[in-house]
Parts: structure tokens; sequence; C-alpha cells
């Protein structure tokens, strides 16, 4: 192997520490580098379903209003660079190996988990390229997780639903609580529509306690709406917004981006109609032509995110034959995902990614309802899966994780920012 595939390996081979240990590593080693975080215009973003759409919308507006900009999402679909974007860019490997080797010594002397070592990749990485702005996604949760060390313009939190239940809590309340710990005194929330209206009496509750000022990120009214292609158009001033990112569900994302943007950095009604247009976000409704194929990457793996990328699938697939390639993380409710997979798709082929996390795709097709089961096939190799299901339909959608859908683009040569 070379150095950036063994520091790769050194990295992943870092425990996955229980979220309720705490920031106070986090918080040392940070110090301990100088602070990068604290030097840095900061939109910080939680939630279950839509942050990564919200924390692309607000990248790109940053971008077409003029400043350089960061991005730290996870987890990454192949390179680990995807991590760590400038510009709309995955980060060189030098640039990411030279900090990862300088901040080394922090990070032994704290013995910081992966996720830990990442975000602080991301926050040494974009100090030294002087962004203008960084947008921050939480990885899990807020309160507690790793870069709910930053101190930003606004923090944001989206639609919330039940995910990672085993460390933030089995009901909605107990998980927005966990969100809502991004919330920072005195600085500008913004939280998207919500589907329980007891999140936003919480919320409210939580800002008046931090005298910070609470924006409801409500859909507009007057929507354009391309039926055909599942794309939405939002009010923008005295225009309208098409969104670069599939589904009428984004518009709710795009409101959240837009409020997020006019709080931080002032954005132009000309930078949000740029930002949205040209926002890029792999693996989210992500339509790849091949041959005589269409290949749908969707990352949703959560049953709020699965019926949403159902509703759209169907939507803009009303006539072609649809198969579903689906590997799903044991630790999900992967019943209700499969419960919606088999409801629109006219073969559905249950496979396993190669992680240990992963359900075993025997599981998966059992999950299937009773009398569907002449549409299931178990194919636990991905790429044969992907061949089988190309051979039986117009359209194949690889969906239900992240290592599902990495290990297909993979396989097909296809790389999520291009090369």
């Amino acid at each position: 192997m070379g150095l950036r595939e063994d520091v790769v390996a050194e990295i992943f081979g870092k425990p996955a520490r229980v979220i309720k240990l705490g920031l106070d590593r986090m918080r040392l080693a940070a110090a301990e580098i100088g602070n990068p975080q604290d030097k840095l215009k900061i939109v910080h973003v939680a939630g279950t379903n839509g942050k990564g759409s919200v924390c692309t919308f607000v990248e790109s507006i940053a971008r077409a209003a003029g400043f350089k900009t960061g991005l730290y999402t996870s987890p990454h679909l192949i390179d680990f660079e995807e991590r760590f974007l400038l510009d709309g860019r995955p980060v060189s490997s030098e640039a990411w190996l030279a900090v990862y080797e300088d901040i080394k010594p922090a990070i032994l002397k704290h013995d910081l988990s992966f996720f830990e070592i990442s975000t602080l990749i991301a926050f040494e990485i974009f100090k030294r390229a002087e962004v203008g702005i960084a947008v921050i996604e939480t990885g899990l949760g807020g309160r507690l997780d790793a870069t709910n060390i930053v101190n930003p313009a606004v923090s944001v939190i989206t639609r919330i639903g039940l995910d990672h239940i085993e460390y933030l809590g089995n009901d909605l309340l107990s998980i927005a609580g966990e969100k809502l710990g991004i919330a920072k005194r005195g600085v500008p929330l913004v939280l998207s529509p919500q589907d329980d209206p007891a999140i936003e009496v919480k919320a409210e509750a939580v800002c008046a306690i931090l005298a910070s000022k609470l924006t409801i990120a409500t859909v507009p009214e007057h929507l354009m709406s391309d039926k055909t292609k599942c794309v939405v158009s939002i009010p923008v001033g005295d225009s309208y917004a098409a969104l670069s990112l599939v589904g009428d569900y984004q518009a709710a994302n795009a409101a959240a981006a837009v409020c997020a943007a006019k709080i931080a950095f002032s954005a132009s009604d000309e930078a949000i109609l740029k930002g949205l247009a040209r926002a890029f976000l792999p693996g989210r409704f992500q339509i790849v032509k091949r041959a005589d194929c269409t290949f749908i990457f969707d990352v949703g793996h959560n049953s709020q995110a699965v019926a949403t990328f159902a509703k759209t699938l169907r939507s803009r697939f009303r006539d072609e034959r649809i198969a579903v390639v689906t590997g799903i993380m044991a630790d999900k409710d992967h019943a209700a995902m499969m419960r919606i997979y088999s409801a629109v798709a006219d073969v559905v082929i249950c496979t396993t990614p190669p992680t240990p996390r992963a359900a075993p795709a025997e599981l998966l097709a059992s999950e299937i309802p009773q009398g569907m089961h002449e549409l299931i096939l178990v194919e636990p190799d991905i790429v044969d899966a992907m061949r089988i299901a190309a051979k039986a339909a117009d359209v194949v959608c690889v969906c239900g994780s992240f290592f599902t859908v990495g290990s297909a683009m993979a396989a097909l040569g296809f790389r999520p920012y291009g090369d």
C-alpha cells in the first residue's frame, strides 16, 4: 500500500467511541493545535434527514456569493477525501495527509476516535485554506457530536426522524433534544418544518433559555414543479430558483439553506438563485445513465428517507420497469424499509455490502410482505446483483446505505465527484 492507503487504514483502525463519552478529548486536542475551528465562520447543521442537502445548498450559495468555501460531511461513498470539499471539490490527498502528520501528536495524546480525527482534520484544512464560509455537518446527534465544539454564525436543524435510537432516544422529542444540543447562546437557530409540532415547541423553549433567535424555515407557498423530472422551483425575490437536487421534499431543505445563508453571510437573491441551481450532492436520487440502463443512487437509510425516495421514484419513472438493489445496515429499521421498497419495485434484489454492520441479504428478503416473494432475489455480491438487475429492468435503483451505494459506484468505475 502507498502512504495514503496506510494512513487511511490507520485512521479507520481507531475505535468508534460511544457517543456518551463527551467532548473533552476533542476540545483538548483542538486547543493543542490552536483551536482552528475558532478561526472559521461556520454554518453548523444537524438533523436526521436532509442535512446533507442543506449543507450542500448553503455551500453552493456561499460559493456563488464569492466566498471560498469548505464543506465537511460524512460518511464518504468511495474516497476519504470526499469528506473535505474546498470550493465544491474534494481536497487533495497531499493536503489532508500533511495536516494529519502535523496534528498527529495531539491525536495520539488524546486518543481520538475515527470521527474525532476526521473532524479535527477538517477544521485544520479549512483554516489553512483560509475559507470564508465553512459548512459543518454533524455526524451523529448533535449535543455530544465531535463537531459541537464550534462557535457558528448560525445553527441549522433539519427534519428529525427516528434514527440511531440506541444513542439518541427512542422517540422524536428525545432525539430532538440531542439535535438541539448544537444550539448556542446568542447564536441564531434555523429549524426545518417538522412532522411533530412538539419539536417546534421544544426548539422555542431551548432558544428562549439561550437568548437565541429561532427561525422556522417554512416552505414557500408558491412553488413551481416539473412533475416529469420531479424538480421543484422556489420563489427567490422576483424570480424562481430551480433546485438542482431532485424531489419535491428538497423545497424544505432549500428553504432552510436560504434562511441560514441570509443569516450567516447576508446572501443576495442572485447568489441564492445561482447556488440553488448549481448545488451538487452525490448519492441523493442521483441519476446516472449507462448503456441501456438508468441507475439511480440513493443513500437514504431510514424509513422516513426511503419513503420520500419511493414517492419521487414512482413520480419520475411511472412506466418503466424498476429494480431495487438494496443493502441495509443491521441497526436500521430494515423491515420498514423493505416494505417501502417492495411496494414500488418490480424486482427487489437483496445484497450484503462489505461491512460487518450489514444485515444479511437473506434477512432482508424475509422481511418482504407475504404475497410478494416472487419479486425477491438474494445476491450477496453487489456486482452480480447489479448485473442481474440491469437485465431485469429499465431503471436500477441502488439504495439503502452509503456502503451499498459506494460499493456499487466503485464497481461501475463511477466517481462521485468525477475524476
